[in-house]
């Protein structure tokens, strides 16, 4: 996976992570692909009520994410995501230890993927 670094963007941290797994594909008993996967926190689309002034807005989205945290080390999770354009949201999120990722993220919903034939 180290090999790989600059296309998969490899985070060794990863492997330490308690829902962490390996996966392996095999050709002729010989391993040709790897992936780790891991259990992590997903936030969805986040609802304040319209006209919350921005102090009160901190302060529930500092709750939240106490809340949040302690979910996901109750639950052996490493990695919490949040994806978020509105700009002011993002900035509490940085100063409260969120990273931007770079790379782009995909989705797959399984019953998604099992209505269509695959190409």
């Amino acid at each position: 996976m180290q090999g790989n670094l600059e296309r998969n963007h490899f985070d060794p941290e990863v492997m330490g992570y308690p829902t962490t797994r390996v996966l392996a594909v095999e050709d002729d008993d010989d391993p040709v692909l790897f992936v780790p996967y891991t259990l992590t926190l997903s936030l969805d689309s986040m609802a304040p009520e319209p006209g919350l002034s921005k102090p009160k807005k901190a302060l529930a989205l500092r709750e939240l994410l106490t809340t949040v945290i302690e979910i996901a080390e109750k639950s052996g999770i490493g990695e919490i995501h949040f994806q978020s354009d509105d700009e002011p949201t993002i900035e509490f999120a940085r100063n409260h230890g969120f990273e931007v990722l770079e790379m782009k993220t995909l989705r797959l919903k399984p019953r998604t993927f099992r209505a269509k034939k695959v190409r």
